[in-house]
């Protein structure tokens, strides 16, 4: 008998959810010239094992762009705030943002040229799935 642990998908409306979200559609919204990797959160031990990086790292032509991801009201920790301004100096764009919508329209401020259809589907998407929320409190 073999025992697995399986470990629970985060909420598409936690940071953990979004950086899934997104890192599962790059590869269909992103310009073929472009490579993105999501960084993990925790390590096995549960250390933070990105220390201060930004969620998700894009290199394209030449670039390096970063993109970090948190709810509303997220406010960077100190090793973000440490590592964020040399990365910028280093020429590192980053950007954050605090929902799927927020995400694409910073991808798009930073150059990417991201397949109109795929990500107008999206954010509608998500305007939809945000509003409904709004609309429809959840009960405690």
């Amino acid at each position: 008998m073999e025992v697995r642990i399986l470990k629970r998908k985060a909420p598409p409306d936690t940071p953990h959810g979004l950086k899934r979200r997104l890192a599962a559609d790059l590869d269909r919204i992103l310009p073929a010239d472009a490579f993105a990797f999501a960084l993990p959160d925790e390590d096995s031990a549960g250390s933070r094992a990105k220390k201060g990086l930004p969620g998700i790292v894009i290199v394209h032509r030449g670039r390096a762009l970063g993109l970090e991801l948190g709810r509303p009201g997220h406010h960077l920790n100190d090793d973000q705030r440490t590592i964020f301004p040399r990365l910028r100096a280093a020429g590192m764009r980053i950007e954050v943002a605090r929902s799927f919508a927020e995400a694409l329209s910073a991808l798009s401020e930073m150059g990417l040229e991201l397949n109109a259809r795929e990500s107008l589907s999206r954010q509608v998407a998500e305007i939809f799935r945000t509003a409904g929320r709004r609309a429809c409190p959840r009960k405690s």
